[in-house]
């Protein structure tokens, strides 16, 4: 099953195959949607540690003479070492040390019956577990860290000699217990010499073998029990950091490592090469710490990149090293003539305290990116919406699975901009389709018949009944019609004698039915009419009815559009924003003028300018197409300012341009006036701004991410109003053993709570649009049904989008996120998925849930002789980030658009954009930051 049609049964069931009324709206299909939140299958209550940053510089506690450590650890939270101490007489002491000079921070005396051979952590720093010898034989203790005095609980107890223990990482689902628990895993001496590495629960229970010469006896290998790797001899040394992946040594001292595959173990393979070489995963999982025993120092070896360093070569350590949780350090015991010490020493591993790097490492490059920029992106071939890379971690690689390595998400604002313009669109097309486009028809056939009645053989009569004819698909019999429709480019227009560009009729944008491209060819045929005085008055004269219907069929558009640059036939204003007139007289359309045409308009060469504003070169070549990045500039972008430097380099003019319409901008708040499209442009103008604040991701990565989130939701606002914009022209897994649970993964929210608030007030101004708006239908009932459906739609998407806003805004205050918020966080495609749907069926005349068009789209937003600038958005990308995570840091990965810009030689609609998309160019800097590897699925160890 694919992720759409998935989300279609998962959350529109009841909502297909909708084909009555249109009362019969899903908008109001209470069941459509659960109201209760998700839960999921993680469980986001577990307690999460805070990992101590390591010290800077190397500490050394220098032993007493006659006190020897038996072994010591690091603890999980990096605040402490647990040791095991013994003095000249035998007596043994658990100790704590906080990498002080001076000594312990505390002790707890061992009674003389019971001795210490090992210590480990709890994963999560609560206590200790110890290995100890008796008497009667071999325990496994439990010592809570916080302890006054040796008062441990029996996990396990033998007759036969225990040796290495080690605590897997991640609990398991074990049969008898109220919850999953901890194994601890431990070598146990058989009769022959031998061991055989064995496991246990935290409370004694579920004993078998993992790796022995034999299977247990009444053990059966089937589904139902633990599979046996047979080996001589087995010792455990090590989890790999993602919790599955166990590193054991065999009697020939050679190692090798045993996955845990969801619900039993796996096949043994080799781990390294050179037996007698004590291999240790890094925390981040991309290195492993090289130990040899009488070998100076250690050698940190690169899973991913193959590196191979030597370190600490200064030091004979007598043991092998313990590493601390953040990656940066060691906790060694070492000799130097008859002093032994106890150090902490820094090491430098790449990537150190990215928790989860292992998971994101897919090349050396990519590593490479993460250690210079701390992100990068990655390409999603054959994806088509955004909301879909928030089920790539668990639909594409099997359903959600706690037993499975999971990455975490990364909310972006693009999520939500782009569930926004679904709105957009679906109340566009609504308006368009019940109200303009009958008020519009209703004009064209009132104007074409007073004008054959009154002026027959003027051309405006001439270019009516050429639109009517467009618009009731009777092209044929009429000649310039047949040139509309054909919409080829320059030719010489049969009603008005004079040169027009056809192929600006071509239908492009969501006008794809036969009816909606007869209407945008009409429209945008009679919005370009050049009129003259003796037109105006024509027109003008006609019967009151013509401008009535002219008046009804502007009106619609009002909310969606700027101020136009022009004055009109009937009614409407021109914008005050624009600092050039037209000359072009007066239009029977306000095509948009917003702050976006002003910005473009100033950056291309006009002929009849002044010197001071003609954008040409010293020798006099003009700039005919902008990008943009002049826009963003203007807006206030500060890295389309910098990647404009050749730019302002070539065309002397161009900076002093972009600056001065970058004052009116700021001045005027971005608004030219009340509509959503000013509302979207002022939004923008909040994504591209420089931010301070959000300095857990700040870098070049998360730069060109806000640059190219606002330059593709900018593409998208043009593409839904392309048909009423003005343009620039320049002149010139089932059953098992025992399921393990891997840790449940803790996203994060893009830290730009502004961007998010800006996006909700766009859902906010859109509720009062539709509240206050024109009619969605023209029967009465299905009126109040469609326009209360979409309100709670657009009040649920403003809300989320608010939640969204306090997890930024809590991670930038450095506060704790609660477990709630980290499910938002995972299943934020349940915030953004069904709502988008919902939007995108208002194009559907049923308002049928169906697949929505890809998101791949372009549009067209200025001019010059012979060519177009064009603007693309693509397949979304995968943004990976590295965030701070617990103390540490860790990678988390969201979706985000593509955006491209290119010149065409015609206008290019969305299927001819579909079939390039793959093979187009992507600016430079996107380019730079884009990894040439996906994702594996699920996570690869290395």
């Amino acid at each position: 099953m694919t992720i759409v049609s998935r989300a279609l049964l998962v959350c529109g069931a009841l909502l297909i195959g909708v084909t009555g009324t249109r009362a019969q709206t899903p908008l109001v299909d209470e069941a459509a949607a659960p109201s209760e939140p998700y839960q999921g299958p993680f469980a986001y209550d577990e307690e999460e540690i805070v990992v101590a940053r390591s010290p800077a510089e190397p500490v050394a506690l220098d032993l007493p003479q006659g006190l020897s450590l038996r072994d010591y650890e690091a603890s999980p939270t990096g605040r402490e070492a647990a040791v095991i101490v013994e003095d000249a007489a035998r007596r043994q002491q658990v100790a704590f040390w906080a990498f002080g000079r001076d000594g312990f921070s505390r002790r707890i005396d061992v009674p003389a019956q019971t001795r210490l051979v090992s210590i480990t952590w709890h994963p999560r720093g609560k206590a200790v577990f110890l290995l100890a010898t008796t008497e009667r034989g071999s325990q496994i203790l439990r010592l809570d860290a916080t302890a006054a005095s040796f008062t441990p609980t029996t996990v396990y107890s033998s007759a036969a000699s225990l040796r290495r223990l080690v605590v897997g990482p991640r609990p398991f689902e074990v049969n008898g217990e109220k919850a999953p628990v901890l194994r601890l895993f431990f070598g146990e001496k058989l009769a022959s010499g031998a061991y055989a590495l064995r496991t246990v629960t935290e409370t004694g229970k579920g004993l078998y073998t993992v790796v022995g010469p034999q299977r247990d006896a009444g053990k059966k290998n089937d589904d139902e029990a633990p599979n046996t790797t047979i080996a001589a001899s087995a010792l455990p040394l090590q989890f790999h950091p993602a919790g599955n992946q166990l590193v054991w040594e065999d009697q020939k001292k050679c190692l090798h490592r045993l996955t845990y595959a969801a619900d039993n173990w796996g096949k043994s393979a080799p781990l390294g090469r050179d037996c007698g070489h004590t291999l240790t995963y890094t925390p981040n999982g991309i290195a492993m710490i090289d130990w040899q025993p009488g070998q100076p120092g250690i050698r940190i070896k690169g899973l991913v990149d193959n590196s191979d360093q030597a370190a600490l070569g200064e030091y004979k350590l007598d043991s092998v090293p313990s590493q601390m949780p953040d990656g940066r350090g060691v906790i060694a015991l070492t000799t130097n003539g008859a002093v032994r010490s106890l150090r902490y020493l820094p090491i430098s591993v790449p990537l150190a305290d990215v928790a989860n790097a292992w998971m994101y490492m897919e090349s050396a490059a990519d590593q490479q990116a993460f250690v210079r920029d701390r992100g990068l992106f990655r390409r999603l071939p054959e994806m088509d919406q955004l909301y879909k890379l928030y089920d790539t971690e668990s639909y594409q690689c099997g359903a959600p699975d706690t037993r499975v390595p999971t990455r975490p998400y990364f909310v972006t604002t693009d999520l939500f901009w782009e569930l926004y313009s679904a709105a957009f669109d679906g109340l566009f097309i609504i308006l368009e389709r019940e109200q303009a486009g009958p008020a519009f028809a209703r004009f064209v056939a009132a104007a074409d018949a007073e004008l054959a009645r009154r002026h027959p053989g003027s051309r405006m009569a001439k270019a009516f009944a050429a639109a009517h004819a467009v618009l009731d698909g009777r092209s044929e019999s009429n000649a310039e019609a047949r040139l509309i429709v054909a919409a080829r480019g320059a030719e010489q227009s049969l009603a008005l004698q004079e040169t027009l560009d056809f192929a600006q009729f071509k239908p492009r944008g969501h006008y794809t039915t036969d009816a909606q491209k007869r209407y945008f060819g009409a429209v945008r045929y009679l919005s370009a009419l050049p009129l003259s005085a003796e037109d105006t008055a024509m027109l003008r004269g006609l019967d009151a009815s013509v401008g009535r219907a002219a008046t009804d069929w502007i009106a619609v558009y009002r909310p969606f559009i700027a101020s136009s640059r022009l004055d009109l036939v009937w009614g409407g204003a021109a914008s005050t924003i624009a600092s050039h007139p037209d000359t072009r007289g007066l239009r029977l359309f306000p095509l948009s003028w917003g702050w976006d045409n002003e910005a473009l308009d100033n950056v291309v060469d006009h002929a009849d300018r002044p010197a001071a504003e003609r954008i040409v070169t010293r020798d006099g070549g003009s700039r005919l197409l902008p990008s943009g990045l002049d826009f963003a500039a203007v807006a206030g972008n500060r890295l389309a300012s910098e990647l404009l430097s050749r730019d302002f380099a070539t065309y002397p003019n161009l900076a002093g341009r972009i600056a001065a319409v970058r004052q009116r901008f700021a001045a005027a708040g971005g608004q030219s006036r009340s509509s959503l499209y000013d509302s979207w442009i002022a939004a923008l103008a909040t994504q591209w701004a420089d931010s301070t604040t959000a300095s857990t991701v700040a870098g070049p990565v998360w730069n060109a991410k806000r640059l190219q989130t606002g330059l593709a939701s900018w593409a998208t606002l043009r593409h839904a109003t392309v048909l009423v914009n003005d343009k620039t022209v320049a002149e010139c897994g089932e059953g098992g053993f025992e399921a393990i649970v891997m840790q449940p993964p803790r996203g994060y929210v893009e830290p730009d709570p502004a961007s998010f608030a800006a996006i909700a007030d766009l859902f906010e101004a859109t509720i009062g649009m539709v509240r206050d708006g024109r009619s969605l239908a023209a029967d009465a009932a299905a009126n109040a049904r469609l326009r209360d459906g979409i309100v709670r739609r657009l009040t649920e998407s403003r809300d989320s989008i608010r939640k969204y806003q306090r997890i930024a805004e809590k991670e930038l205050k450095g506060e704790t996120l609660s477990a709630e918020d980290y499910r938002l966080i995972q299943y934020v495609a349940r915030a953004a998925e069904h709502n988008f749907l919902i939007f995108s069926s208002l194009s559907n005349p049923q308002y049928a849930l169906s697949n929505p068009d890809p998101m791949m789209k372009v549009v067209d937003v200025a001019d010059a002789p012979g060519t177009t600038r064009e603007l693309g958005v693509g397949r979304p990308l995968e943004w990976d980030q590295i965030v701070p995570h617990g103390g540490r840091s860790q990678i988390v990965k969201g979706g985000v658009y593509s955006y491209y810009e290119f010149a065409s030689p015609r206008p290019l609609d969305d299927a001819e954009w579909r079939k390039m998309v793959d093979a187009q160019p992507r600016p430079d800097w996107v380019a730079r930051h884009l990894s040439a590897n996906v994702l594996s699925c699920p996570a690869r160890q290395p």
